[in-house]
């Protein structure tokens, strides 16, 4: 089932939802796509430097010369922007569109950033 709209009316304008839903593009059409463009191999980079590597933090933690605990911990949050393909960000684009509005309504706008940022890290 996939879904096109809901009925929960709102009763503020989700101005976070929107900036999460515009940072998102805008990520991926000034970073994601010319590098996928380039290749595999740039993308791989791209994902290897920016998205959440568990070994890394690991790394970090145990006292690895190479790897940094600061980077290490940020890649958590860059890791949130990041989307393998067009698919992929137009499926989490349209449920965030859709749903997003009534939680962000619900919490209250800082509440709701922090919810997102949250989930986010727990999804890291």
């Amino acid at each position: 089932m996939f879904p096109i709209r809901d009925d929960q009316p709102r009763f503020s304008t989700p101005y976070v939802n929107y900036f999460i839903i515009a940072l998102n593009v805008l990520i991926y059409v000034f970073f994601e796509i010319p590098v996928q463009m380039q290749g595999g191999r740039h993308f791989e980079a791209l994902i290897f430097q920016f998205g959440f590597v568990p070994e890394h933090l690991t790394g970090a933690l145990a006292g690895a010369p190479h790897y940094s605990i600061s980077a290490s911990l940020l890649t958590i949050f860059t890791s949130m922007f990041l989307h393998g393909d067009l698919f992929h960000i137009i499926g989490n684009l349209w449920f965030l569109w859709i749903f997003g509005d009534n939680i962000e309504d619900y919490l209250g706008h800082f509440s709701y950033l922090i919810f997102y940022l949250l989930c986010g890290i727990a999804a890291a």
